[in-house]
């Protein structure tokens, strides 16, 4: 007897952190109307909306159908737009698939509009309703080509137009860069578009820079007199002041370039005619700094004389309409940050919104940031509320000295929690000033001892105050940011739990967790050793993997022997070290997949599992000699017909309890040292996994996603997928009851014993402790309605144990 269902207990669940912050920001619109809802949109988390200025954010994707990234679990939402003539109709737009959606009651639910549509693979970058009639309304966009460039891909541009209230659209331009922003003119057909931003290229080459239209869209031209520099325009603003346009330049491929091409702030009083330029790459508006790329300019609505500019390192505010500008960024004269709040990566600005009435009210939404608010004109910044992540986190290390607490690092930078990812404190100071991230490790014995390291410069960083200050130890010689196959980091930080003095570091190319399934890429440089507690570093002996690509992407240290090391390489297998890395074995010769994500050791290190790119987990009992595949590759249900697994952790205390991590279907758990599993993904939005990890007390479970931030785990009760994975026990009778059952119990188990009874909805009705008699439980129901119910109870291991009961 089995029961269909797909429900579950509430407390079994996974549990959203919210943070820490980070993800891709794009838009934030304020409610003309109540200046407490606002919207924001996050290309991997869709939109959230606010009621309370900020202080709390609620996802509003009902409706939103559109889907993407490695689980299909992203809610791939760009843009937003409120329709200032109804504030109740909201436009969305999304991400590769021409999605347009239309919202009438502000954002509960959506509904497709994209008749009309001729490519299937849009970006959608801006919505803009015309004022005074709320039937056209224009949406642009980039068509992606799949092509590379220096070092983003090459992209097209086009911009529909609707005259019927989004029911309806037709294509009104098309060219070689991504349409973004457009402003439209007190007369609607005096159009002005900016095209390009700072991370796309164009088709091209050099890009558009601003079109025109003086026909509602049915010619265009381009309109660049006075712009000089760079053509890539990452933002644009207009006012109430007819023909008053700012725009802001500038694109990272182009600086990169050996002739650098670089950016600045435009001013135009005639409507995109002609431009000025009021801040160059040249102007030093910060003592010793220049700025080359511009990414979002605005005008204050309540006075247009005061305009904000923004790139990744400062923002500059003009009270003088554009001639003269202070520049506010983060850290002092003598160790600048950039601007946001303290201890946080900002990222890159892509929308400034300012208060309608206000103008020292901003708000900032950014790529691999998060939402910031500034009350005093973009002097000081804060964190805009919580229950918000799109971060894609990298590494979840937790501190063996403190069970709540845990370093996390991903494309938003280091973040510290000690309190369960309640909260989340920046750790971006000093020296861990860098974009991208990709290792991090907790000292054994000493919680403000970490590192963390970088991704694309080869650095690893050491703090000894809790990462409130950093100094940076190693720095590998041929890893540089700025050539673009030549960026590589210390993917795996590892300290031996036996000599804490004894920290080794695996480096692998950039892009192992954007692009984990790739087989393409240049070699890295292997393994390097610390012996003085991360003091200094030489690089470990390649006797045994010379002729392998040295991209390592995972590694175990013994925890009993500092010189037993195990290594996991991208492609070219598994490998074992008993003299610290001076000489390597290959012991993997027995998987059928050579590319090894994760390695763990359980039993006092007599078993090894490995978690392999595309063929499940193998297990070896003989180190290495032999290997049994104990999780099969295989998805049912699925879209995705194999597993990717990219991370496996072994509970500190239950050495039986082994979770892993696949980026397409979420964890899966074994509680029999790999002899049956579970998937557990229950509460889980976006399965995507990138790592895992237990606290040192084994008691919860932390997952880091590709776009959702951390979740956690209460692991001392299990969850399943739906009911229909639990037979009915032999052990609990009769089975069906009329209300009065049995649990028989192992000998020797528990002198009482707590049960818990759910309803089928989850609903927990009792909750009470049995005394234990010859090893059994009398449980009298009979004062239950008929039905199925759940009996929960704790097992030996500290886990606990659900079984279906039918009360007839």
């Amino acid at each position: 007897m089995s029961l269909l269902c797909t429900l579950t207990i509430y407390a079994q669940q996974w549990q959203r952190t919210g943070g820490p912050i980070g993800g891709l920001g794009y838009n934030l619109k304020i409610d003309p109307t109540n200046n407490q809802i606002i919207y924001i949109t996050d290309a991997l988390s869709g939109i959230h909306k606010s009621t309370d200025g900020g202080a709390t954010w609620i996802p509003k994707n009902n409706g939103i159908t559109s889907r993407s990234g490695d689980s299909n679990d992203a809610i791939p939402v760009f843009t937003v737009a409120i329709d200032q003539n109804n504030p109740t109709t909201i436009w969305a737009g999304t991400e590769y698939d021409s999605g347009i959606y239309k919202s009438t009651d502000s954002g509960e639910n959506w509904t497709k509009k994209n008749n009309g549509i001729i490519e299937t693979n849009i970006v959608f970058r801006e919505i803009s309703v015309v004022n005074g009639d709320s039937n056209t309304l224009f949406a642009s966009g980039e068509v992606p080509t799949g092509n590379q460039g220096n070092e983003f891909e090459k992209v097209n541009g086009v911009i529909y137009k609707s005259t019927d209230g989004g029911e309806n659209w037709s294509r009104i331009w098309s060219g070689n860069s991504l349409a973004r922003w457009l402003c439209i003119g007190g007369n609607p057909i005096n159009l002005v578009s900016s095209t390009g931003i700072f991370d796309r290229e164009a088709t091209n080459t050099v890009g558009m820079g601003i079109m025109k239209s003086t026909d509602g869209g049915a010619t265009w031209n381009q309109s660049n007199n006075g712009i000089t520099g760079s053509l890539f325009i990452g933002g644009m603003s207009d006012s109430s002041t007819p023909g008053l346009l700012y725009i802001a330049t500038g694109n990272n491929a182009e600086v990169n370039l050996d002739t650098p091409i670089k950016g600045g702030v435009f001013k135009s009083t005639n409507g995109g005619t002609t431009w000025t330029q009021v801040i160059s790459s040249s102007d030093v508006i910060l003592p010793g700094y220049t700025e080359d790329v511009f990414n979002a300019v605005k005008i204050a609505p309540s006075n247009n004389n005061i305009v904000y500019a923004a790139s990744a390192y400062a923002f500059y505010r003009s009270d003088d309409a554009g001639a003269t500008w202070t520049g506010h960024r983060g850290g002092s004269l003598s160790s600048p940050s950039p601007w946001g709040p303290s201890g946080i990566r900002a990222g890159v600005p892509i929308e400034i919104t300012i208060d309608k009435t206000n103008p020292d009210i901003v708000y900032a939404a950014n790529y691999g940031g998060g939402i910031f608010k500034s009350t005093d004109g973009a002097k000081t910044w804060q964190v805009l509320g919580t229950g918000y992540s799109g971060a894609t986190i990298h590494k979840i290390a937790p501190d063996p000295q403190n069970t709540s607490a845990f370093l996390t690092i991903g494309r938003s930078g280091p973040f510290k929690s000690t309190n369960n990812g309640t909260t989340y404190d920046g750790l971006y100071y000093e020296e861990a000033g860098h974009a991208e991230w990709y290792g991090a490790a907790v000292h054994p014995t000493n919680s403000n001892t970490l590192f963390i390291s970088d991704e694309h410069e080869g650095l690893i960083l050491k703090s000894t105050t809790g990462g409130t200050s950093w100094t940076t130890k190693f720095n590998q010689p041929n890893a540089t940011a700025s050539v673009f196959n030549q960026r590589h980091g210390a993917k795996e930080l590892i300290i031996s739990k036996s000599n804490p003095n004894v920290i080794y570091a695996g480096f692998a190319y950039q892009f192992f967790y954007s692009d984990p399934d790739n087989t393409t890429f240049p070699n890295s440089f292997g393994v390097y050793k610390s012996t003085d507690a991360g003091e200094t570093w030489t690089q470990s002996g390649t006797t045994g993997i010379s002729a392998t690509n040295l991209n390592i992407t995972a590694l175990a240290v013994n925890t009993t022997d500092e010189n037993s090391v195990y290594i996991g390489l991208r492609g070219d297998g598994l490998f074992h070290s008993t003299d610290g890395g001076a000489n390597w074995t290959n012991i993997g010769q027995g998987m059928p997949d050579q590319t090894i994500h994760g390695i763990a050791l359980a039993d006092n290190n007599s078993i090894i599992y490995a978690a392999t790119k595309s063929k499940g987990v193998y297990k070896s009992t003989d180190n290495g000699n032999n290997w049994t595949q104990v999780l099969s590759e295989v998805n049912t249900s699925t879209d995705f017909p194999t597993k990717l697994l990219m991370s496996i952790a072994v509970n500190p205390t239950n050495k039986k309890n082994i979770v892993v991590g696949d980026i397409h279907t979420g964890v899966y758990m074994t509680t029999d040292a790999g002899a049956n599993w579970t998937n557990i993904n229950q509460g889980l939005a976006n399965r995507a996994i990138t790592s895992l990890a237990f606290s040192s007390d084994g008691k919860t479970l932390f997952t880091g996603t590709k776009g959702s931030g951390v979740y956690s785990y209460n692991t001392t009760t299990l969850a399943v997928d739906n009911y229909s994975n639990l037979s009915i026990l032999k052990n609990a009778y009769p089975n069906p009851s009329s209300g009065k059952i049995t649990l028989d119990l192992q000998p020797n188990t528990f002198q009482s014993l707590e049960v818990e009874i759910f309803s089928i909805t989850g609903k927990r009705i009792l909750k009470k402790s049995y005394k234990v008699k010859n090893n059994k439980v009398e449980i009298n129901l009979q004062h239950l309605s008929k039905g199925m119910y759940i009996v929960s109870y704790p097992l030996l291991n500290g886990l606990k144990k659900s079984s279906q009961i039918l009360i007839e």
